[in-house]
């Protein structure tokens, strides 16, 4: 906010829960903080009804139709949060791999995997669109905060662990777009990417990362810890 930025908070996770209530104190630092999954009095019960993650789509397109000129834009996604089958609508069931409850848990989990593809598919293609109408470059920066062992390691299934922590839990997914204006703004860094595509990376330095991608100039950031300089 301090270098010009309008911030949005949009999420569809609970802003009640033992993981949440510090999360939510951040969130409502920004401009616009709205949660959009408040059938629960705390994010256990959230967890055990029906939010699908498109809610967020309407949303997300109003901030981007925001004259504002600078934004920051926070989409909190409920992904594939335990209770797999509450994660997709039943158009997206598309796997089924055996009547057991293995088989079945792994084929939901995969059905959400599935849905959060589209959600995301549906994202990047508003953003493709937007930008060509405003000529304003942007970037998408996608994780997830953990992964999930769905009997990948082990004979359990979610992101709790002892003594042994599967790397199913903590390789996540890392994915960044950035639209034609801002690869043409930052040739440089579209040529950084395709070097550092595949090097390792922990979400401890995204703090870095964001700052130096949003090309804001701070002393408090690290260029060493940066995936987005050389």
């Amino acid at each position: 906010k301090p270098a010009g930025y309008k911030t949005y908070w949009l999420s569809n996770q609970s802003p009640l829960g033992i993981w949440d209530n510090f999360i939510t104190v951040l969130a409502k630092k920004a401009d616009v903080c709205s949660f959009f999954n408040v059938s629960g009095s705390s994010s256990t019960e959230a967890g055990f009804k029906k939010s699908d993650d498109i809610c967020l789509i309407e949303p997300l397109k109003k901030a981007l139709n925001d004259t504002t000129p600078f934004k920051l834009i926070i989409v909190h996604l409920m992904g594939s949060h335990g209770q797999y089958h509450l994660r997709y609508p039943s158009s997206f069931q598309k796997f089924n791999y055996g009547k057991d409850k293995k088989n079945q848990t792994i084929a939901q989990y995969d059905n959400s995997i599935l849905y959060t593809d589209f959600v995301l598919d549906s994202i990047f293609t508003i953003l493709e669109r937007i930008p060509l109408q405003k000529n304003n470059p942007s970037a998408l920066l996608y994780f997830s905060d953990h992964g999930e062992n769905v009997y990948d390691k082990l004979d359990f299934v979610g992101h709790d662990y002892a003594d042994t922590l599967p790397y199913s839990i903590v390789e996540i997914p890392f994915v960044l777009w950035m639209s034609k204006q801002y690869q043409e703004a930052n040739p440089d860094m579209t040529k950084l990417m395709a070097k550092n595509v595949h090097s390792p990376y922990m979400t401890d330095d995204l703090f870095h990362s964001l700052i130096s991608l949003m090309q804001v100039k701070s002393p408090v950031l690290d260029s060493s810890r940066s995936i987005f300089t050389s």
